[in-house]
């Protein structure tokens, strides 16, 4: 429940994986000193959500890992308040059209994974984040590079894959 989950304060690290099948929307903001999250294989997962909106100060999120959540459609609007994200990956979410809007403003992020998101057509509206040192993207077939990316602007980038059918 919501509010046993608020009563685990400490809790720095959470890997859900292939359980949960209530899970519909995951609460980003619940564990204030949560610093790693991944979550794994949970089919009915929706959505992403943050409480308090693009407001909301997740300041304390350095990795978040969704894999293979095939009924996963949305990300907060706005973005993801996470300043001192390093990591992120999205990998298998067949129904996922969308990344997390604002990708340019996640300063801190310097290894970003999309892999097996074969309906996400476009994203990185305003560019690439500016500090990536590792891009990888594999079997996105709809999803071509763009000028918004801003690979140009990149200083820091020392290994950019892209891979699949075509």
């Amino acid at each position: 429940s919501r509010e046993m989950m608020a009563k685990l304060t400490s809790l720095q690290s959470l890997w859900i994986w292939n359980s949960c099948d209530s899970l519909r929307s995951f609460p980003l903001g619940i564990f204030p000193n949560l610093s790693c999250l991944v979550i794994q294989s949970c089919q009915n997962l929706e959505s992403l959500s943050v409480e308090g909106g693009a407001d909301e100060n997740l300041s304390h999120l350095n990795s978040l890992f969704i894999l293979y959540c095939p009924n996963l459609v949305s990300f907060p609007d706005g973005g993801l308040p996470t300043p001192n994200l390093t990591s992120f990956e999205v990998c298998g979410c067949v129904n996922l059209k969308l990344l997390p809007d604002r990708m340019h403003t996640l300063t801190a992020l310097q290894e970003l994974t999309i892999e097996s998101l074969p309906n996400v057509v476009s994203f990185a509206q305003g560019g690439l984040p500016p500090n990536l040192q590792s891009f990888r993207i594999s079997w996105c077939d709809r999803l071509r590079p763009s000028v918004e990316w801003r690979l140009r602007g990149l200083a820091s980038l020392q290994q950019f894959r892209i891979s699949g059918y075509k």
